[in-house]
């Protein structure tokens, strides 16, 4: 059973439900029974360049941090600057961008073209270091093709499925597995060389 609330025109004899439902349109209504609309859609409440200078941004990068979508946002316009997570929220429930982890994410538009996997694996964590046979793809120096990408890091999060790849973290080693280097010393003396 769903109880009235009290509300202004109730002297018309008009009442609400107690429990009403948000209208994905129209947005939440408040306790006077105006529905405001939504603010978190993208483009509205921002300014009018905003929707050219993200999209910009999104061709010119494969993967990206909220933390370099917020400092391209600060060269160009700082009210925009304050709110990277929102607008980011608002272009990833158009499916303009993807969300792989907290705080990265890779355009996902018609037009863009996947990143490739080892970018992605770079940007995993701050100190992302390719590694092991990803390494050697990057370098040329590999003769097998792996659809998943190593790096290693400090704190190495877990893996991350990216459309047909897999990225894995493994941590940087405790230390060198070679040994300490010698000071290098001739076996056979310089003098018996030079006589």
């Amino acid at each position: 059973m769903k109880t009235a609330l009290p509300c202004r025109s109730q002297a018309e004899g008009q009442t609400l439900p107690a429990r009403v439902r948000p209208d994905a349109r129209t947005g939440y209504p408040d306790k006077a029974g105006r529905v405001r609309p939504r603010s978190s859609q993208a483009g509205q409440g921002w300014p009018p360049h905003a929707p050219q200078l993200c999209e910009s941004f999104f061709r010119e990068r494969g993967a990206f941090t909220t933390r370099e979508f917020q400092t391209y946002l600060a060269e160009n316009d700082m009210r925009l600057a304050r709110r990277p997570a929102r607008i980011l929220q608002a272009y990833a429930a158009q499916g303009r961008v993807q969300r792989l982890k907290r705080g990265l994410y890779v355009p996902s538009g018609e037009n863009d073209p996947a990143p490739a996997l080892q970018y992605v694996a770079s940007r995993m964590t701050p100190d992302a270091v390719l590694a092991y046979h990803t390494a050697l793809q990057c370098y040329g120096g590999a003769y097998s093709v792996w659809f998943h990408a190593i790096y290693a890091a400090r704190r190495p999060v877990r893996p991350l499925r990216v459309r047909s790849g897999l990225i894995r973290g493994t941590a940087f080693p405790k230390r060198s597995p070679l040994p300490a280097k010698k000071r290098w010393r001739p076996r056979t003396r310089i003098a018996a060389i030079c006589a």
